[in-house]
C-alpha cells in the first residue's frame, strides 16, 4: 500500500462492522472518527436459488430477455444500496481509489468477477476480470453483475454509465466492462427505490428474545458454516445482501408476468436444499436465525402450518421470496404440498400461514 492509498484509507474510507445475533445481522458503517454514519439489515441467501431463478427465466423467455431483467435488478439493487447510505460521490481525483475500494469489498464477498480491475480516470472506462463468480458460475447469466458495475460507476462518476458482460468460458473467464460509450439501457427510478422512511425503526430492534436460536457466528463455531472460496452452509454456497434485494427480485418477475415461475423455482430449490441437509424443523430454524431472517415460531394443526417471524427484515418489497423459501422448507419437513402463504405483517413480526 503506497502512502497515498494509506492516507485515503485513514481519512476517507469508512469502517464497516457487522453485528451478528440470532435472527438479525446488521452492517454498521462508522466514520474514521468512530461515529455511526448508517446501518443496513443484511441477510444470507443460497446461491443455488438465485441460479435457479436465472436459469428458469432464461428457459422461459430466452437468455437475452432474461439477461435484460437481471441487468436491471443488478443496477436497481446497487442504487438502493447507495440510497440507504445517503451516499455522496467523491471528487473526481479520488474516484480511482474509491473504485478499487468498492470492488475489493465485492471480491471478498464472493464476487470473483472483480478479482482484477483497471480503471482510467481519463476515459472513465472500467474493466473487471476474474473467475468462479458466485451465482453466474452456475447459471451462466452474468448480466446481474454488469448491472452492479453500472450502478457503482454511475454513482461514482455522477452520470449514467452502462456496462457489458463479455465473459469467455464460464466459470473461468469473467469480464465486465463499464464504458460511457455504451448506449443507455436502464435508468433506475430513484423515488421507487428509496427505502421506507421508518426503515431504521422497523429493522433494528433494541432487544430480541433468542433463546435456543443460533447466529451465523454460532453456526461457524459449530462448523456448520465454513469459509471456502465462498461461505457454505452444510456444503451449499451462500452469499450476503441487503435485506430488500431478493424481495425486489420478486417485483421484477411480477413485472414480467412470471410470478408462478418465481414461486416454483424458489420453492422447489429450497425443498431440495433442505432434503439434502436434514428435513427437520430444527434445520429450518437454524437457517432462518443464522441467515438473519428473524426468530421463527412454528405451529401446525388442522391442516395449517403457521410460521411467525419475530423481528424479520421489513422493506417496502414484502415477503414473497422469504415466505416461498420457507414454504419449500416446510414441504420437505412435513412431506406434503402447501399452497402459497397468506401473509400478515405487524411492526415487529410477519406471519405466514400455509395450508
Amino acid at each position: 500500500m503506497d502512502i497515498k492509498e494509506f492516507l485515503l484509507k485513514k481519512l476517507f474510507f469508512p469502517r464497516v462492522i457487522t453485528l451478528d445475533r440470532p435472527g438479525i445481522i446488521i452492517s454498521k458503517t462508522l466514520s474514521r472518527s468512530g461515529s455511526e454514519m448508517y446501518r443496513r439489515r443484511n441477510v444470507w441467501h443460497f446461491e443455488s436459488i438465485a441460479a435457479r431463478l436465472q436459469m428458469d427465466l432464461a428457459e422461459r423467455i430466452g437468455k437475452e430477455n432474461a439477461s435484460s431483467v437481471w441487468y436491471r435488478i443488478g443496477k436497481d439493487g446497487t442504487t438502493r444500496y447507495l440510497l440507504l447510505a445517503d451516499a455522496r460521490p467523491p471528487p473526481k481525483l479520488l474516484v480511482p481509489a474509491f473504485v478499487k475500494y468498492v470492488f475489493q469489498l465485492f471480491y471478498t464477498s464472493g464476487m470473483g468477477f472483480c478479482r482484477d480491475m483497471h480503471f482510467s480516470n481519463k476515459t472513465s472506462v472500467l474493466k473487471l476480470k476474474g473467475y468462479d463468480n458466485i451465482v453466474c458460475r452456475k447459471s451462466q447469466l452474468p448480466s446481474y453483475f454488469a448491472g452492479v458495475a453500472s450502478g457503482v460507476m454511475s454513482f461514482l462518476l455522477k452520470k449514467n454509465i452502462e456496462a457489458d458482460a463479455r465473459c469467455g468460458s464460464c466459470p473461468g473467464e469473467c469480464v465486465i466492462i463499464a464504458n460511457p460509450s455504451i448506449p443507455t439501457r436502464h435508468i433506475p427510478d430513484f423515488k421507487a427505490l428509496k427505502p421506507l422512511p421508518d426503515y431504521n425503526r422497523l429493522n433494528f430492534p433494541v432487544e430480541m428474545e433468542s433463546q435456543g436460536a443460533y447466529s451465523f457466528t454460532d453456526m461457524q463455531r459449530f462448523r456448520k458454516i465454513l469459509r471456502k472460496s465462498t461461505f457454505e452452509f452444510f456444503g451449499h454456497p451462500i452469499y450476503i445482501t441487503e435485506a430488500g434485494l431478493v424481495e425486489m427480485v420478486a417485483g421484477h418477475y411480477e413485472q414480467q408476468g412470471q410470478m408462478e415461475l418465481f414461486r416454483n423455482a424458489v420453492k422447489e430449490e429450497s425443498r431440495d436444499i433442505l432434503l439434502s441437509i436434514d428435513p427437520s424443523m430444527k434445520t429450518i430454524k437454524n437457517i432462518i436465525t443464522s441467515f438473519g431472517l428473524g426468530i421463527p415460531v412454528f405451529r401446525t394443526g388442522k391442516g395449517i402450518a403457521t410460521v411467525t417471524l419475530k423481528h424479520p427484515p421489513i422493506t417496502k418489497y414484502g415477503f414473497e421470496y422469504t415466505s416461498t423459501m420457507i414454504r419449500g422448507f416446510l414441504e420437505a419437513a412435513l412431506e406434503r404440498k402447501l399452497a402459497p402463504a397468506a401473509v400478515s405483517i405487524s411492526h415487529s413480526q410477519a406471519r405466514f400461514s400455509f395450508q
